[in-house]
């Protein structure tokens, strides 16, 4: 995994490899969360993780690893329900009415048709 500043964002790059021990990692916390004696996985805290796994599955789309960036929103969604969307209001408004993958392709051409006309 690596971070480079680009502009105002933080970019993380992240190997298809490394997303996928991502998931698997999230995976194993969420159940050992669930199984931790005296309700320490309420529902904040289940919402915080879904909302950072939703992060990293925007991240996965973004780099076209569909499969693993599904396998990250549903587990996202499955962990607290549509609270877990994270983006900015058109990307959410497009989650609404597309897939989580099809959102963040039409999302990536937009910004990368503004980029293309800012050059001209």
């Amino acid at each position: 995994m690596c971070a480079r500043r680009s502009g105002e964002r933080l970019t993380v790059n992240v190997k298809e490899k490394s997303y996928l021990q991502l998931l698997e990692m999230y995976k194993y916390h969420i159940i050992a969360l669930q199984n931790a004696p005296g309700g320490a996985f309420g529902p904040n805290e289940r919402s915080a993780l879904a909302q950072l796994i939703w992060r990293m599955a925007r991240n996965a789309a973004r780099a076209h690893n569909t499969d693993i960036a599904s396998n990250l929103f549903n587990l996202a969604t499955e962990l607290s329900g549509k609270n877990t969307r994270v983006g900015s209001p058109p990307a959410l408004l497009l989650y609404n009415i597309l897939s989580p993958i099809r959102a963040e392709q039409i999302i990536d051409t937009a910004k990368m048709v503004v980029y293309r006309a800012k050059l001209l």
